[in-house]
């Protein structure tokens, strides 16, 4: 008679335990490009994303900091940052507007995607915070070993042409010349040789690469970021554990990768 509700109980604890392993609710960051804000929304078919079951929860600025906890509802911020900054800058803006989701929301699982060098953006953030909850890193056409196109950048920021332009009321070619630096190929003493042989946290990694990504006629010039850049395969710290998924957009975010996106997160 006793073995009854010893039983019970037993199946009640598995039912909360299912319970509570379905609460458990994943927030979609999307990390913006060089000066990108808002190119997640206006090129990309984030309609995909919710025909997949996630809910838009519009901009995560600074001002804004995320700290709603919503059960059973997977969701999506497009995140607003100074992409012309450096990117320990951005790190900091970052950290700012997440850091209360740890403190209030701690079952609620991370998923980032970031396009360009929001890719590298989410990388530097997994590695300088292995304890956040973030399950997987999805990175479109990021320079993860840099790009030649930061050095041509580098040399008109610190040239009179940057000043220049900022005598005369454009001053973004100035303002990102340290994020141009910390993008430059990756050699001994630049950020992206000391990010890419830092640890790398035990998560999913996902390279979305976009071959056809020279801007030049016939291909006369350097690509924005070279194929090989954008793989997460060649980083020291992360050979061998990044799956690589080819497209022929160009460096930009096109409509499709909307579906793409999806399309991964359907099968996490």
């Amino acid at each position: 008679m006793r073995l009854k509700p010893l039983l019970i109980k037993l199946s009640l604890a598995f039912f909360l335990l299912a319970i509570g392993a379905q609460a458990s609710a994943r927030i979609l960051l999307l990390l913006p490009g060089y000066d990108g804000n808002g190119s997640w929304r206006s090129r990309v078919n984030l309609g995909a994303l919710v025909a997949g079951g996630w809910r838009d929860h519009g901009l995560l600025t600074p001002g804004r900091p995320l700290i709603a906890c919503v059960p059973d509802e997977d969701r999506f911020y497009t995140v607003v940052l100074d992409s012309e900054a450096p990117m320990m800058v951005q790190l900091a803006q970052l950290e700012a507007e997440v850091r209360p989701l740890f403190i209030a929301c701690p079952n609620e699982r991370l998923i980032i995607a970031g396009h360009s060098a929001g890719g590298v953006l989410g990388r530097l953030f997994v590695v300088r915070h292995p304890e956040a909850p973030v399950d997987v890193l999805i990175t479109f056409a990021s320079p993860h070993l840099g790009t030649e196109m930061a050095e041509l950048g580098e040399i008109a920021g610190d040239s009179p042409f940057g000043w220049m332009l900022d005598m005369m009321g454009e001053p973004s070619l100035l303002r990102s010349t340290s994020l141009f630096r910390d993008l430059l190929p990756s050699r001994p003493g630049r950020f992206l040789f000391w990010l890419n042989h830092q640890p790398h946290p035990p998560i999913r990694y996902v390279s979305v690469v976009h071959l056809d990504d020279n801007p030049f006629p016939f291909g006369f010039g350097p690509a924005i970021v070279p194929a090989f850049s954008q793989d997460m395969n060649r980083v020291p710290a992360l050979m061998g554990r990044a799956e690589t998924i080819l497209t022929g957009a160009g460096h930009k975010l096109v409509p499709p990768d909307g579906a793409l996106l999806a399309s991964l997160l359907r099968k996490l």
